[in-house]
């Protein structure tokens, strides 16, 4: 008898980046949240990414 558990590994990590303003011209840090989900088999997908909003 095999079981199987079809519930997916999600995992949320976090980029920080350096950018310029549009509005000001100045140098600001920013961050992007990522959502990755990794199916039974091992293939990972991008489930979102969503910025800071700064």
């Amino acid at each position: 008898m095999t079981v199987r558990c079809n519930t997916p590994l999600l995992s949320f990590s976090w980029l920080r980046f350096i950018s310029r303003s549009s509005r000001t011209g100045a140098i600001v840090n920013k961050a992007a949240y990522m959502g990755i989900g990794i199916d039974l088999d091992g293939n990972k997908d991008v489930l979102g990414i969503w910025d800071r909003g700064e």
